[in-house]
């Protein structure tokens, strides 16, 4: 009875080493499960940055495009109030001058303050040099409505530094993440075609925006109305874009105190290749600007058209 009754119990431990066993893999299995269909998930920075492209290029567009549909009366109203090629050139002159210091000036604040707040504060600006050229009629009128867009509107350099920033967030989602493995040059195309989404939004607003303007609005204060509208639906745009948060290892934070613009200047400059680009993009845009503005000038003179 004795001999018995060890059997039984050794049967009865063997028995329970193999449920015990089985009970393990099957936990084993499933989690394993569990991490490949987390895997095949995908992460939320990465909705994020779908998002953040997709409301960013439609915002930038709507605000482009409000501009485009003013295009063509622009110079139709510098002809009324007799304006000339020296008061058109003095107009470019000064709107480049002032895109040069509110690129600096709001890219630095974008830094500090969030890049919602500068696309918000860009949008604001745009509208309300809209409503100076609806509420005037004069070349000061003109200048005036000039300043605010030129100098805050810097949406789209912004707008480049929140893609930049998104795509950060999923790098470092990626790097925490071991499952999902993606090179560096998978990472670089995806930067170079978030970029290159919002340069097409930019360019279509600029084909169609003058295009519609010259054909179906019919005068100054109608565009000026339609491009308000415009700003306003960009502005509903800038508030859908999704909020990004960026670790302290990131390439993108916040500057040191020690770096600014002129300093980055500085420091591209001392490159050959940097240097070449940076001299013949602005011998192209001397060439164009002095090209341009004598061009619309002596269109209206010689041939009574523009």
């Amino acid at each position: 009875m004795c001999r018995a009754t060890e059997q039984e119990k050794e049967k009865l431990v063997a028995n329970e080493s193999s449920s015990s066993s089985s009970s393990c893999g099957s936990t084993r299995c499933n989690s394993d499960e569990n991490k490949n269909v987390a895997s095949n998930e995908p992460l939320q920075e990465e909705t994020t940055l779908q998002k953040g492209i997709l409301y960013g290029s439609l915002s930038v567009a709507f605000l482009v495009g409000g501009f485009g549909f003013c295009m063509p009366f622009y110079q139709s109203r510098r002809d009324e109030l007799k304006c000339d090629s020296l008061c058109y050139g003095s107009m470019s002159s000064a709107r480049s001058f002032l895109s040069l210091i509110g690129s600096a000036f709001v890219g630095r604040m974008s830094d500090y303050y969030g890049r919602r707040t500068c696309l918000f504060i860009g949008c604001i600006a745009a509208i309300l040099g809209l409503l100076i050229n609806a509420c005037t009629f004069s070349i000061e009128g003109m200048w005036w409505g000039m300043v605010p867009g030129s100098l805050l509107q810097q949406n789209f350099s912004v707008l480049k530094a929140l893609f930049a920033d998104y795509h950060s967030a999923l790098e470092q989602a990626q790097q925490s993440n071991a499952s999902s493995s993606s090179g560096s040059s998978s990472l670089s195309a995806a930067r170079a075609s978030s970029a290159g989404k919002l340069g097409m939004s930019i360019g279509l607003s600029f084909m169609v925006g003058p295009l519609l303007g010259g054909t179906i609005v019919k005068g100054y204060d109608e565009a000026i109305y339609i491009a308000i509208f415009s700003s306003m639906v960009s502005v509903v745009f800038v508030a859908m874009l999704p909020s990004v948060k960026i670790g302290k290892n990131s390439k993108n934070n916040q500057p040191e105190g020690k770096k600014d613009y002129f300093s980055g200047l500085l420091l591209a400059s001392s490159n050959p290749g940097a240097l070449f680009l940076m001299l013949m993009r602005t011998c192209m845009a001397l060439a164009y600007h002095i090209f341009y503005t004598i061009w619309t000038v002596s269109l209206k003179t010689r041939f009574d058209f523009g």
